[in-house]
């Protein structure tokens, strides 16, 4: 039985690049962590880049994890099963 109480918004999960055109992802990560109703979303990192200043820059920002796609079909689909779990088993908060 789920002992959560409904508050009508369900929990989120972020999915973010940090190569992603018009917004970059850090700053996007800024946006998200600045605002009030947002500021504890559960972000996920999926990118090319494996540099240690994005690794830590993200981490600064409170990421859950940081992914690097290396092949793009295996890396989504492990990280997607990871995301199930994830969501199964972490209780999130309300």
């Amino acid at each position: 039985m789920n002992s959560k109480k409904n508050t009508g918004l369900p929990p989120y999960i972020v999915t973010l690049d940090l190569n992603m055109p018009r917004m970059g992802g850090l700053e996007l990560l800024d946006a998200l962590r600045a605002d009030p109703e947002l500021s504890r979303v559960v972000v996920f990192v999926f990118t090319t880049s494996d540099t240690p200043q994005d690794v830590r820059s993200a981490y600064d920002h409170n990421v859950a994890g940081y992914v690097v796609k290396e092949n793009a079909s295996e890396t989504l689909a492990n990280a997607l099963n990871m995301l199930g779990t994830y969501s199964r088993i972490v209780e999130l908060p309300v």
